[in-house]
């Protein structure tokens, strides 16, 4: 799913008597094509290309398209206050975003929008990507939004910068993520049969090869250590590659958990360096 700034106009007035409003705006729609005719607009052309990209060569149409603003002022960025009224009275974007349900978005809106996406979006989070200058191109992260989720510059200022290249970079990262969820998803499935036990005082574990990954409530740890005022998450290795010979075990590391997203982020990390590997 490509998502746009605003529309560029609209279509030419038509009465409710010549013809019902909403069939009148879905043929337009549909004749538009996705900017069919519009061969030479660096937003669809660019569109296409990152479509063909991800879809395959003369897969170029099989994406959806929504703008963040669903209206325009004078074909362009609404004022302050129309964009106010527009974001809190007609924020359509997440609703169309929940029934398509996209594996993947990008928002060809530029770091100048990213106000109007944390309004859309309350609670988003718009990070940097390793290599990336966060202007360039930065992931968006939402519970209403895909995984791979994506925002770079408007393909008007791409084409006028000379950095078109940035559709192929965006492509990229989609489809490492595409990857990765895929593969995350595989090791969930065998995570199934992970066996979950228990230290001796009482704290579970799980051995991942050599490792041990246990986790420590706030309420089990002793004042007088690090981090004790938040669980842990500990990671130690085993002495003996072979457990038939002992279960000695390095000192190891602590992770402090605030919450569980301390432990997303270790995750990601290591999904990250291991997709980076493959490449």
């Amino acid at each position: 799913m490509i998502v746009g700034q605003q529309t560029n106009g609209w279509a030419e007035p038509v009465s409710r008597k010549d013809q019902d409003i909403v069939d009148y705006l879905v043929d337009k729609y549909r004749d538009f094509c996705l900017g069919l005719h519009y061969s030479n607009s660096p937003f669809w052309c660019l569109s296409r290309r990152l479509c063909e990209r991800l879809e395959g060569e003369g897969q170029d149409r099989r994406f959806l398209w929504s703008n963040l603003f669903k209206r325009d002022q004078d074909n362009g960025e609404p004022d302050e206050n129309t964009a106010e009224i527009l974001l809190h009275e007609f924020n359509l974007l997440p609703l169309e975003i929940k029934h398509a349900a996209p594996k993947a978005l990008v928002f060809f809106t530029g770091p100048t929008y990213d106000r109007y996406i944390e309004a859309a979006f309350p609670g988003v989070r718009i990070n940097e990507v390793a290599g990336y200058n966060k202007r360039e191109i930065a992931r968006v992260l939402h519970s209403l939004l895909p995984e791979a989720s994506f925002r770079t510059y408007h393909p008007k200022y791409l084409r006028f910068r000379k950095q078109e290249h940035l559709v192929e970079n965006v492509a990229e990262l989609i489809l490492a993520t595409l990857k990765t969820g895929i593969e995350h998803q595989s090791l969930l499935q065998e995570g199934d049969e992970m066996k979950t036990e228990t230290d001796g005082k009482e704290n579970r574990y799980i051995n991942v090869g050599n490792l041990r990954i246990t986790l420590v409530p706030q309420n089990a740890r002793e004042e007088n250590k690090d981090w004790s005022d938040s669980a842990v998450l500990r990671v130690q290795a085993y002495k003996e590659l072979d457990r038939a010979k002992g279960n000695a075990l390095f000192q190891g590391a602590e992770l402090p958990l605030k919450d569980y997203r301390d432990a997303l982020k270790l995750v990601a990390a290591i999904s990250f360096l291991v997709s980076e590997y493959d490449r």
